[in-house]
Parts: C-alpha cells; structure tokens; sequence
C-alpha cells in the first residue's frame, strides 16, 4: 500500500496537531536506505529539530512544501519539551495493506488519531501524554516526545479516532508492553486494513 509521498489528505489532520510546530522533510539515501531528515522550512537546508528558530507553523510548512522551492517530500511536526505531543512510530509493519497482529493491537489499545506512514508500510499514531526518561525503541516500534520530528500524512486510518487524545495510562501500557519490558513479539498474523 504505497501512497503518493507528496499527497498531503489536510482534511484528516486534526487541528490540535495544526496547532503544533512544524518542518519539512525530504528523502535521502544513506548507508542504502531511505531516511527522511527534517529540512528547514525558512531556507530549504537541512534542518535541526532542537532548535526553535527553525520550526514555524503549520500553514508556513504547508506553503513552502506545496510551493516546491525546496523540493521536499512533506511536512513533519516536531516533538519538543514544552508540548505534551508524543508520536508512536510503529515501522514495517503493513504487509500486502494489511495490520500485524502487534500493531493492531496498539491501535486498538492506544485509541488516538493513527496514520499511514509515507512508505506505506507504517504507522504514526499521536497522543498526549508523558513518556518515561528511558526507552524510546525496541524492534520495529518507537517513541518520542522531544527531539524529533514526526512526518504527517493526514493518511487517517479508519477505525481510529479522528481526535489526538490525552490518555496518559494508555501510553504507560504502550512503553510498557511494547518498549521497556515487553517481549519482542513474533508474531506474524496479519489483519484486514478496514
């Protein structure tokens, strides 16, 4: 399930998210994979997620991506210490359009506003709340609330709030299950996207 990487649905992106700060972002091929490192919005360079000056709103993101002066492939929020935003970054694990069993189960767990990733092959799904000091990935899932950036899709996956919710215990179950103590699951049973 490949999906368009300068298609932006802006009708499924919540306004809460709207309200939070912004990059760009770009392809580019390192050690022979796809990364995708946040660009400066005000310039076009390479940016720094840690440093405010460098982040804008996101009409201003949105302008410059769709302007195509800076030949970037999307916009991208930026988890930061003064806001509550944190993004669960859940990688390959859309196989032939459908869910694995773990992501599935943290989508029906997590229960806020989820994504399909730009390869097609993933999942963002964004909440408030407060992760742990330690543990920010195991295997294929990740976790951030400061220093980076999060690309934003608006590819809203149905079934899943359309609304960013604030759900603290929640997110404890998440970083639990999935990142400090849980067991690395194999488990490869897949489900029907809805």
């Amino acid at each position: 399930m490949e999906i368009e990487t300068s298609k932006i649905f802006l009708e499924n992106i919540p306004n809460q998210l709207k309200s939070e700060s912004f990059m760009l972002w770009r392809y580019e091929e390192r050690d022979g994979r796809k990364t995708k490192p946040p660009l400066n919005p005000h310039t076009g360079v390479r940016g720094d997620v840690t440093d405010p000056i460098q982040w804008t709103d996101y009409e201003t993101a949105l302008s410059a991506h769709q302007s195509d002066r800076y030949r970037s492939n999307g916009i991208s929020v930026v988890v930061h210490p003064d806001s509550e935003l944190v993004g669960l970054d859940l990688d390959h694990c859309i196989v032939d359009g459908k869910f694995s069993e773990d992501a599935q189960e943290i989508l029906d767990g997590v229960c806020s506003y989820s994504e399909i990733s730009p390869s097609g092959e993933g999942i963002r799904i964004f909440l408030y709340g407060k992760l742990p000091e330690k543990g920010r990935r195991r295997g294929n899932f990740e976790c951030y609330d400061k220093g980076r950036h999060l690309t934003v899709t608006g590819n809203h996956i149905p079934g899943t709030p359309d609304k960013i919710n604030n759900n603290q215990e929640t997110l404890d179950w998440f970083h639990r299950e999935f990142i400090a103590g849980g067991v690395i699951s194999a488990k490869t049973e897949i489900h029907e996207l809805p």
